[in-house]
């Protein structure tokens, strides 16, 4: 008997040893910028794990400096995107994560950000894609400017004052100069955001509809956009530069069940 439970424990053992294998494993593609600057290239290059290309219009707004990825936009009303060569139509459930900050930005008008959509099927406009967006407003009149600020967006454009229609989910609780941690979990149509702040400061903005998988093409899309519109109480353009690093899309790992 105590071979028999001693064989069993042992299977169990190598089991649990292959699963933690197989998790660790799991990591679809990362990167960690950790290369020359776009200054010269005005490419963001290819992903450090995974060795896949990133599709960008190299109009110097999304850029590596200092490895760390940059998006840089200014007021002109455009869609500027960048987003890794990677077909997620088929998987149903996957994790995204990156770390952030606004911290870098020199002016931040209220129209101006950053969206992080999960599924695009639309790769080169944030139009008709869902998912979230980070602004942050420097100067702001209301007296809760110097924030990194959370909104959920609908994939609608922009409305009949040029300005992002988007519902902000925080609550002034995001310092403008601290890194957070971003992570995406998606599973089929829905995902969750959830932010972490290193004080411990957290968001959460679960299951939101963000769009069928398994229809078509689809990928993670980072997309900067603003409005033709102004900071009128400071005549400041809208201005975006939000820094990124240590973005990574893994696979949902699968649960170990052990039987005794």
């Amino acid at each position: 008997m105590k071979t028999t439970q001693n064989l069993a424990a042992g299977l169990v053992f190598g089991i649990l040893i292959r699963a933690s294998v197989a998790i660790a494993q799991t990591v679809l593609y990362a990167d960690d910028f950790n290369r020359g600057d776009g200054v010269t290239a005005f490419r963001v290059g290819k992903t450090s794990v995974g060795d896949y290309t990133w599709v960008d219009p190299g109009w110097h707004n999304f850029k590596v400096i200092d490895n760390v990825l940059y998006a840089v936009h200014w007021s002109t009303l455009s869609n500027q995107y960048a987003y890794v060569d990677y077909d997620l139509s088929t998987i149903p459930d996957y994790n995204a994560s990156l770390k952030l900050t606004t911290g870098g930005a020199v002016e931040s008008g209220s129209y101006a950000g950053l969206f992080l959509l999960p599924r695009a099927v639309n790769h080169d406009t944030v139009l008709g894609n869902r998912g979230w967006v980070i602004n942050r407003n420097f100067w702001d009149p209301s007296g809760t400017g110097g924030q990194t600020r959370f909104y959920w967006y609908e994939g609608a454009d922009t409305n009949e004052f040029e300005s992002i229609q988007a519902t902000r989910i925080d609550d002034n609780q995001f310092s403008a100069t601290e890194w957070q941690d971003v992570e995406i979990r998606v599973r089929g149509d829905k995902a969750t955001l959830i932010v972490t702040q290193a004080d411990g400061t957290r968001l959460v903005d679960a299951d939101r509809y963000i769009g069928n998988y398994n229809t078509t093409k689809s990928v993670f899309l980072f997309a900067a956009r603003t409005s033709v519109g102004q900071n009128r109480a400071r005549s400041d353009k809208p201005w975006l530069n939000v820094a990124m690093d240590d973005f990574s899309v893994s696979l949902q790992p699968p649960t170990v069940i052990i039987v005794r």
